[in-house]
């Protein structure tokens, strides 16, 4: 692994880099507007279409909202498609970080290209996330576990060809956090020509007393070159079994496997994708607020110096680093491979 500062946005550099805007993107909570007068003027904005289609390998209902980027329909131009796991809690977070990086009118070198959006519904994560059936793990219960092959299956024979058969797309990226991570490496593991890249936030690999681990250790060679790219994630201040399973675990194997084609982006000040390093949640009001304002008076700051020797890639990562830094972040490059 080596830090750098980046230039160029070859492919595996854009994926880290939707992976932290992801991440970044988690301080803008989404929230309903309020009444308003009889005098004012409303206009909906829709931020996308919920779709639901009948699994007869899950044998349920499932749900997924499709958010199509700017310009869709007056073109015949084909695009990649990002697909969100929990979309409960990642849709506008996901939907925000890919509209500024892709679509933002004054990021004239905009850093990644649009994408279709493809945000799934939880049926029963703790069943459809996890790939065995481990119902005890220490002081936390599931006994719905093992779905994972099921649902592996589902997404490849079902819903991958509907969301092909009824868009324009081309190529695909799977994103998940926590046990949406797990699977994510799962998927990544099993049916790696599935997605072309791989973004696994937090993963909880974890489970069943490291397991995920022995997959990777069983079934990536020494030297492997990854032909799909793996970006792997966690709050820098993360401890726990996700810090021992990720920064103490996977990284280290594959860095001692000398593996290709993988990427750790870590999340300086972070404790986990949900809160501050003071356990402040990051969807609160009054920090969004705080950060609003931050956000301003940094802009001014920023803005005034002379940015003609950097490139656009780095800006972009320094304006979305520089609230985090104000609110007790070490001051420090953002780390990327």
């Amino acid at each position: 692994m080596r830090i750098m500062l980046m230039r160029q946005i070859p492919f595996d550099r854009m994926i880290a880099l939707v992976a932290f805007a992801f991440l970044a993107f988690a301080f803008l909570g989404s929230y309903r507007s309020a009444a308003v007068g009889p005098d004012a003027t409303t206009e909906q904005i829709v931020l996308g279409t919920k779709y639901t289609i009948h699994s007869e390998i899950l044998g349920d209902d499932r749900s997924f909202i499709v958010n199509l980027p700017e310009g869709y329909e007056s073109t015949e131009l084909r695009y990649p498609v990002l697909y969100v796991l929990d979309a409960e809690y990642f849709y506008y977070q996901a939907h925000g970080a890919l509209q500024f990086l892709s679509e933002a009118g004054y990021n004239i070198n905009r850093p990644v290209p649009q994408m279709i959006l493809v945000a799934l519904l939880d049926g029963d994560r703790n069943r459809d996330f996890t790939s065995t059936h481990a119902p005890v793990q220490g002081p936390l219960r599931f006994p719905t576990s093992g779905g994972a092959a099921a649902y592996l299956e589902h997404l490849e024979n079902e819903l991958r060809p509907f969301i092909d058969e009824n868009f324009r797309t081309s190529g695909s990226i799977l994103a998940g956090w926590s046990l949406g991570g797990l699977f994510t490496f799962y998927t990544f593991l099993e049916r790696p020509e599935l997605f072309a890249a791989y973004i696994a936030i937090s993963p909880s690999l974890w489970w069943n007393d490291q397991e995920p681990l022995g997959w990777a250790r069983d079934r990536i060679p020494d030297g492997a070159e990854l032909r799909q790219r793996l970006v792997i994630t966690q709050g820098a201040l993360e401890g726990g079994s996700i810090g021992s399973s990720v920064k103490g675990g996977i990284v280290p194997l594959l860095e001692e496997k000398e593996a290709k084609g993988w990427v750790y982006v870590e999340v300086p000040g972070v404790s986990d994708t949900s809160l501050t390093s003071g356990g402040d949640c990051l969807l609160s009001r009054s920090a969004v607020s705080e950060v609003t304002e931050t956000c301003w008076e940094e802009y001014e700051a920023f803005q005034a110096q002379d940015l003609s020797e950097l490139g656009a890639l780095y800006l972009l990562l320094d304006g979305l680093y520089e609230p985090l830094r104000v609110h007790g972040v070490s001051r420090e490059a953002v780390l990327c491979a």
